[in-house]
């Protein structure tokens, strides 16, 4: 398959460590998945998996995955980054974080050769419609997200296949996660992300209408078990600021469907090489996703929002290994006892406040993004 024809770039990132649990089966369904939408697509793929900091003590990815050799359009690569690069990288906290997330897709996305790359993780399924658009032809300098849509896992032993999967998966939806916020089933939206002052005014007179309404408390109880407590522990003054800096967030800017982004950023070569890739930050992943629709929206790229049945599948996996409101005290509980540097709510509203202006043209990597100058061994399995 000739490089210069490849129409999508999929960049993901792991390591044979178990993160989350059943992680290898996770990513052999990942890996199926675009497995199956090249098989049905019209257009040339490259899948590329970035695999960080591999463990010393197991084995490669390219020895425990299964990786399609008969699809004619659609070619795979692992390109690896050593543990001393990690080292080098975080220092004394390089055994506390075995991930970097964002500088190993930019190491993926710096290599892509696709005319589009699509930033995405090993735990997704994606549906054919969803596959199809990935590889049509976008604006040069448009950014494309959808929603997210959690899944139970394992899949029942009769799920056999990814068309199997694709199908069983709408029956097994534990939430929804949307630009305004996250949706379960028979309970509706919950840890809101407001689109403007009346979207709250709604919200919270609803919420309002649910409290003392008999008739709701089996789903107030539900909710409020999924609503995530994001100020607690918080001082009086720094609410109190945190507040006034998010009202005045929302009154400005428009809402950008910044909820999951790492598991769906669809942009151009060009544009991604615009940006320079994810804040290569040297520490844990969150909110590093976000910048980067801060940084395409700085440049007055077209944000665009797809729609069912345009959406992703992420398999469930253990609590606190990823963010969900039912994992969150286990995850941020676990990144305080490891004391673990992340850019917070409160910073990535402050880096909106001061960045996402148009024409403001935001670029935070050099030239070196992506470790470009590093010679990284890269295999086709």
């Amino acid at each position: 398959m000739k490089e210069d024809s490849v129409a999508l770039s999929i960049v993901a990132t792991s390591r044979n460590d178990n993160h989350g649990n059943l992680l290898q089966e996770r990513t052999q369904w990942f890996i199926d998945s675009i497995a199956f939408g090249a098989s049905h697509a019209n257009f040339k793929t490259e899948l590329i998996i970035v695999e960080w900091n591999p463990p010393h003590d197991k084995l490669s990815l390219a020895q425990t995955l299964n990786f399609p050799k008969n699809i004619s359009n659609l070619i795979c690569k692992i390109i690896t980054v050593p543990s001393s690069v990690h080292s080098e990288i975080l220092g004394e906290n390089s055994n506390k974080l075995p991930m970097m997330q964002m500088i190993a897709k930019n190491v993926g996305i710096k290599r892509a050769v696709g005319r589009n790359i699509l930033s995405t993780n090993i735990d997704i399924l994606f549906p054919l419609e969803t596959f199809s658009f990935c590889g049509s032809f976008l604006k040069e300098y448009q950014l494309v997200r959808t929603d997210r849509l959690d899944v139970r896992f394992p899949f029942d032993k009769s799920v056999q296949n990814v068309e199997s999967a694709l199908n069983v998966c709408p029956e097994n939806i534990i939430r929804i996660i949307k630009s305004d916020g996250i949706y379960y089933p028979n309970s509706g939206r919950t840890n809101p992300r407001y689109k403007s002052l009346s979207d709250i005014l709604i919200f919270q007179s609803k919420q309002l209408v649910d409290k003392i309404s008999v008739k709701q408390n089996s789903i107030r109880s539900e909710k409020q078990t999924q609503n995530v407590n994001w100020n607690k522990n918080k001082p009086s003054s720094v609410l109190i600021a945190d507040k006034l800096q998010a009202l005045y967030s929302i009154a400005r800017f428009p809402l950008l469907h910044e909820n999951a982004c790492g598991d769906f950023t669809l942009m151009t070569n060009t544009a991604w090489n615009q940006l320079k890739g994810y804040p290569e930050w040297p520490m844990f992943s969150w909110n590093i996703d976000s910048v980067i629709l801060i940084q395409a929206y700085s440049f007055s790229y077209e944000m665009i929002d797809l729609s069912e049945p345009k959406i992703i599948y992420h398999m469930e996996h253990s609590e606190g290994s990823g963010w969900t409101p039912e994992g969150h005290s286990k995850l941020f509980t676990n990144l305080e006892t490891l004391e673990l540097k992340y850019f917070t709510n409160s910073d990535l509203r402050s880096y909106r406040l001061k960045y996402m202006h148009k024409n403001k043209n935001l670029v935070i990597n050099d030239d070196n993004w992506g470790l470009a100058t590093a010679d990284l061994p890269m295999l086709i399995p």
